[in-house]
C-alpha cells in the first residue's frame, strides 16, 4: 500500500511489524501524519516515512479502548488469542455428551 494517501479514521496494519494504527490527523502543508497505535500510542511521521512503509489497511480493532473487566487499554492479539482460546473451550464442551 506504499504511495497511496493516508485517510483519517481508517486503520492499517504495518506488517512489516504487526502492529495495528489509526491514521487521526494529517497536514500536508507540513508533510506529517499523526498515529495512534492500538495500544494508544500517539506519534507522527511524514509522508516519506509512510510511502516506505508496508501496509495493510484493516477494520477497527474489536477491543480498541479500554478492557471492560480490566479497565486497561488491551492489546488487540491477545484479545483475539483470548478469543480462540474461549471458542476452542467452547467447542470442546459443546461436544460432550
Amino acid at each position: 500500500m506504499a504511495g497511496k494517501a493516508p485517510k483519517v479514521g481508517r486503520w492499517y496494519e504495518d506488517i512489516t511489524v504487526h502492529t495495528l494504527f489509526q491514521v487521526v490527523a494529517k497536514s500536508p502543508s507540513e508533510d506529517l501524519i499523526a498515529i495512534r497505535y492500538s495500544t494508544g500510542k500517539n506519534y507522527e511521521l511524514n509522508c516519506e516515512i509512510w510511502s516506505q512503509m508496508h501496509l495493510k489497511r484493516v477494520e477497527k480493532p474489536s477491543c480498541w479502548g479500554v478492557n471492560v473487566i480490566t479497565k486497561t487499554r488491551c492489546d488487540p492479539l491477545s484479545s483475539l488469542r483470548f478469543a480462540a482460546l474461549f471458542l476452542t473451550f467452547q467447542i470442546g464442551h459443546a461436544q460432550q455428551p
